[in-house]
C-alpha cells in the first residue's frame, strides 16, 4: 500500500526529492536489463552421446589424491560417466 505525497507529508514521512526519484529510476533502469539477461538461458554446445560411441577424453583431479586422472587411463575397463548440471 502506498501513500500519496500529501498523505505522506501529513504523517511526517519524507516525500522524496527529485534527485532521489531520479536515482531510483536510474537504478531500476540498470537492474531490470541485468535481471532479464540473467533469466535467458545460454545456448549449450550440442552433444548427443550414442551407445558404443567413444566419449571425448578429459582430465580431472582424482578425488582421493588430487593427481590428474584422464578417461583414457581407464581404457579397457568399464566406466560409468554421470553428466549433470547444477542449474
Amino acid at each position: 500500500m502506498s501513500l500519496s505525497a500529501a498523505a505522506a507529508a501529513e504523517l511526517g514521512y519524507p516525500t522524496g526529492s527529485k534527485k532521489g526519484m531520479t536515482m531510483r529510476r536510474g537504478a531500476l533502469l540498470f537492474v531490470t536489463p541485468v535481471l532479464l539477461a540473467a533469466a535467458i538461458p545460454a545456448p549449450a554446445a550440442p552433444y548427443a552421446p550414442k551407445v558404443g560411441q567413444r566419449h571425448p577424453d578429459f582430465t580431472l583431479p582424482d578425488i582421493a589424491t588430487g593427481k590428474p586422472a584422464s578417461l583414457s587411463d581407464f581404457h579397457g575397463k568399464k566406466v560409468l560417466l554421470i553428466h549433470f548440471a547444477s542449474w
